[in-house]
C-alpha cells in the first residue's frame, strides 16, 4: 500500500462502443478491459441470483393467495437490488452491452430447495 499512488483515477469518459482492438492501445486499457469484464460477469451473475429468488417468492405468494411472503423492508431491498442491476446496466450501455438473462432452471430449483429447508426447520 505504501507504494500505491495516493489517488487512483478510473476514467468515466470511456469511448462508447469500443472496437475490439481498443484494448491493445495503451497502458490503462488492460485495466479498463478487466473492469468491464468483471462488472459484466458480476452483474449477470447477481441478476440471475436475484431473479431466481424473485421467481420462487412469486411461486410462494401464489400458494398464499397472492400475499407477498416478504416483509415490506425485505421486499424493498430485493426490488432495490433488481433496480440497481438495471441502472448499472443502463449506465454503462454506451460502453458494453450487458444482458440480464433469466436464471437457469437449476438455479431456481436451488432456491426452492433452500426455502424448503427453511420451512422444514421452522
Amino acid at each position: 500500500m505504501a507504494r500505491a499512488p495516493s489517488a487512483l483515477y478510473a476514467p468515466v469518459d470511456l469511448p462508447p462502443a469500443p472496437e475490439p482492438d481498443v484494448f491493445k492501445k495503451g497502458f490503462g486499457d488492460g485495466l479498463v478491459r478487466a473492469l468491464v469484464l468483471g462488472i459484466t460477469d458480476g452483474l449477470e451473475q447477481h441478476w440471475c441470483e436475484l431473479r431466481a429468488i424473485e421467481i420462487v417468492l412469486d411461486e410462494v405468494a401464489e400458494e398464499f393467495g397472492g400475499e407477498d411472503p416478504l416483509q415490506a423492508d425485505t421486499r424493498a431491498l430485493l426490488d432495490g437490488c433488481l433496480a440497481s442491476c438495471k441502472e448499472l446496466r443502463d449506465e454503462i450501455a454506451d460502453y458494453v452491452a450487458i444482458d440480464l438473462p433469466e436464471p437457469a432452471e437449476e438455479d431456481v430449483e436451488l432456491v426452492r430447495a433452500l426455502i424448503e429447508k427453511v420451512v422444514e426447520k421452522a
